[in-house]
């Protein structure tokens, strides 16, 4: 009973916590949220009730891999939640779902592995999920529904290894069948956890947890005596968890080998978004009237850490030295450039240069803080005999008073030398004395009056703190849903009108919201906050991805992620143009030229042109729409080239730089550029003399088939991305598909006319469906197996 009433109460919580969104009606915001999240939940969702799984789409980067981007979560199955409403709605129902999941693996983690009272493991529970880190990246829907898994695995990792400890020999073939369920338990953690979108947080997790079991083999803790079991534990819920996500991973593994980021970030870029030193404590504490930047947002209460406090003064209990070292680990880690240790990992340990932002180690933290902080509760609960009592208690205030003093000590000689100012506000340091003399107070209460009523005022006070602390957080400043559920009225002078070859015309946004006419806006949304005013802005512009959410493909996108493609930031240096080094990772807005070349983009399918103003018109080539309405100035591009079309003169050079020298000086409407010589295409005409290419139509269009009608000789340019598994048939026999000008497709033509098909089937999915399926059928054999042992528990 104590369970369920524990998981109503986080349920409660979590929705206290979304008050303004859950309870209010009101649309979560933030930028990511909006320009993201939101227009790739619609694109994913609007493919699944055509009934259609949405493997690729065509509509950022000339088309990219949808469901190998593992940050779209599109085989995560609590995201069906975004079936059951509106956007607005489902994000608020999926994070305070999300909450309620991590806050009851918490729960549950130190109810049945740690052993810890009904209050503490409450405690814990309230302090990881109602936490700054949580907070912060509500937002970011993968880094919530990933994170919340991290207790869930914990959970079952140790429960596992406590199972194999058990039998004479960890890992007998009956010690793993009788721990089967948690075998499979800990894979369907991992498994979600893998899905749900976010692999850095997937990665810190793992190795975090890695940590823990290499730490427990070392000095075991009295739950899971014995050292051989933690390891093997850890190595069969990994193993089991990456065997079920395989249909996600595979396509995933393959994508990242084709990614900008191919062989991880330099460690100039992945310190980005590190803790600042001098602002550690506003990272590790609630600010209540401000936060600090979103990325270094970590904090699990005044409250939370004065009880972990209270647990490192306790008898040192193996587990509380494992959580102290990972919370210390941890929040070192998030200090990126300032700490030798990560420029040492980012070049030893496999896959840790693959991340920016040191700051997400912050997840880690706040799961060991609150581990601690659940532990310390509980060594107040006063078993032991009055003289152990008061010993606690004095080690208790000598601990606090330690703590306290070295903080006091730091903020005067950071006054005394005149440093930089990282206190916070003095109404912010009051509160954090105030709770934590309110902390220390109740807990000696506990331990000298051996009653409830002191722990339960803690917890209590734990949870105002957290909810005091939400008030700042973005998501309890919400918008009106109708930005969510009404397009920008840009869309009517750009809709998704056909070039008359049955594919859709592009649009490419050069405007920065900033930049827009502040009056032209004022009168496009005479009502409304400057936040209203900000979001309008962003839909009217069209931000790379909103595209995506009303069907307007681009030549451009965000994705912070695995994309884009490696060959797209080669060919970004001929869409920027002049001699500055294209950035991969960032949109064409703040990078392209004031007057884009309208023959280049034309080449590359582009109609619409969106600006700010700012620059003045674009230039030669591009009319203006004086009729079209909303904030941003629309241009339309007379000379388009159709979606595909055939070129004669073909020519060989493997190399990419040079590949790219080249194309500043082809007109890509006569030639191509193709990475190695294919029997039957290129001519000896000079390349002035090559005709214009030959326009193909095409006949059907879809996010991953495209039907053709093209006359050879010479090679079909599709300006689309060239990417593994497209596949191609010429009058319904195979064809080889080559790569075109860096980052399209071809295909090669004989004399006459044809039928080209293309379709993408990705041997990737496949194979890691296989994989799936079996690793399915092989947990469903292990429970089968392992029934006997369940029925007993």
């Amino acid at each position: 009973m104590r369970r369920v009433g524990a998981i109503v109460a986080l349920a409660a919580y979590a929705a206290l916590l979304l008050r303004a969104t859950l309870l209010r009606g009101g649309a979560m915001a933030g930028f990511d949220l909006f320009t993201y999240f939101y227009p790739t939940k619609q694109f994913a969702l609007d493919s699944l009730r055509r009934g259609v799984l949405p493997l690729w789409n065509p509509l950022i980067f000339f088309g990219a891999p949808f469901l190998a981007n593992i940050q779209m979560g599109v085989l995560y199955p609590p995201n069906l939640v975004f079936l059951l409403s509106d956007f607005a709605h489902a994000v608020a129902l999926s994070q305070w779902l999300h909450l309620t999941l991590g806050g009851a693996g918490m729960y549950a983690l130190c109810r049945m592995v740690w052993r810890l009272g009904h209050l503490p493991s409450l405690a814990g529970a309230m302090a990881f999920a109602g936490g700054g880190f949580f907070g912060a990246h509500m937002g970011h829907l993968n880094q919530v529904h990933a994170g919340v898994w991290l207790p869930w695995i914990a959970l079952a990792q140790f429960s596992l290894a406590r199972g194999l400890g058990a039998a004479d020999t960890a890992l007998t073939r009956h010690a793993v069948v009788a721990s089967g369920g948690w075998i499979a338990a800990g894979g369907a953690a991992v498994a979600l956890q893998l899905s749900a979108g976010h692999t850095q947080e997937a990665y810190y997790s793992i190795l975090s947890l890695a940590l823990l079991a290499l730490g427990f083999t070392v000095l075991p803790p009295r739950w899971a005596p014995d050292r051989r079991a933690h390891l093997p534990a850890f190595a069969l819920v990994v193993a089991n968890g990456a065997l079920l996500a395989a249909a996600q991973l595979v396509p995933t593994v393959e994508l990242s080998g084709l990614s900008y980021r191919q062989g991880g970030v330099a460690l100039e870029e992945a310190v980005a978004f590190g803790v600042e030193r001098t602002y550690l404590l506003e990272s590790l504490l609630p600010t209540f009237w401000s936060l600090p930047a979103q990325e270094v947002t970590g904090y699990v209460g005044v409250t939370a850490l004065a009880l972990a406090a209270a647990a490192v003064a306790s008898r040192a209990r193996r587990t509380v030295v494992a959580l102290m070292a990972l919370a210390l680990f941890s929040v070192t880690l998030t200090l990126g450039a300032y700490t030798p240790l990560f420029p040492l990992l980012h070049r030893w340990l496999p896959l840790f240069g693959s991340f920016r932002a040191p700051g997400r180690w912050l997840l880690v933290s706040s799961f060991a803080l609150a581990g601690l902080a659940a532990h310390g509760l509980d060594a107040l609960h006063g078993r032991e005999t009055a003289v152990a009592r008061e010993r606690a208690a004095r080690r208790f205030a000598l601990t606090a008073a330690a703590i306290g003093g070295g903080i006091v000590l730091a903020a005067w000689r950071s006054e005394l030398v005149h440093a930089v100012h990282w206190l916070p506000h003095s109404r912010v340091a009051v509160l954090w004395l105030g709770a934590a003399l309110g902390t220390v107070a109740l807990a000696l209460a506990a331990v000298s009056m051996h009653a409830w009523w002191p722990r339960a005022a803690l917890v209590a006070g734990l949870g105002v703190e957290l909810v005091f602390a939400s008030r700042e957080m973005e998501y309890n400043r919400p918008i009106t849903p109708e930005l969510y559920r009404t397009p920008p009225e840009v869309t009517a002078s750009v809709g998704s009108s056909p070039m008359g070859d049955g594919a859709p015309v592009r649009v490419l946004s050069l405007a920065v919201e900033e930049r827009l006419d502040p009056e032209r806006l004022r009168r496009a949304v005479p009502d409304g906050d400057g936040e209203r005013r900000r979001y309008t802005a962003m839909a009217e512009v069209l931000r790379p991805d909103l595209g995506m959410a009303y069907g307007l493909p681009t030549i451009d996108g965000y994705d912070g992620g695995l994309l884009p493609l490696k060959s797209f930031a080669t060919l970004k240096a001929l869409l920027v143009g002049g001699e500055e080094t294209a950035v991969p990772h960032y949109t064409l807005a703040p990078q392209a030229p004031a007057r884009p070349d309208a023959r280049l983009f034309g080449s590359l399918g582009v109609r619409f042109l969106l600006t700010d103003g700012r620059a003045g018109p674009p230039g030669t080539g591009w009319r203006a729409l004086d009729s079209a309405p909303g904030v941003a100035e629309v241009y339309e591009n007379a000379d388009v080239a159709p979606r595909a079309f055939v070129v004669r003169d073909v020519i060989a050079e493997p190399a990419p730089e040079r590949t790219v020298a080249l194309l500043r000086t082809l007109d890509l409407r006569r030639s191509a550029v193709i990475e190695r010589p294919v029997a039957g295409l290129g001519n000896d005409l000079p390349r002035s003399d090559a005709p214009s290419g030959v326009p193909a139509r095409v006949t059907s269009y879809a996010a991953g088939s495209i039907e053709i009608d093209a006359s050879g000789p010479g090679l079909l340019v599709m300006t689309e991305t060239f990417y593994p598994g497209w596949r191609a048939t010429v009058d319904g026999a195979a064809a080889p598909i080559v790569r075109a000008d860096l980052h399209f497709r071809g295909v090669p033509l004989a004399a006459g006319s044809h039928r080209v098909r293309l379709w993408y089937d990705p041997l990737s999915f496949k194979v890691g469906v296989a994989l799936a399926v079996l690793a399915i059928v092989l947990n469903l054999a292990l429970l089968w197996r392992a029934r006997p042992y369940l029925r007993r528990r």
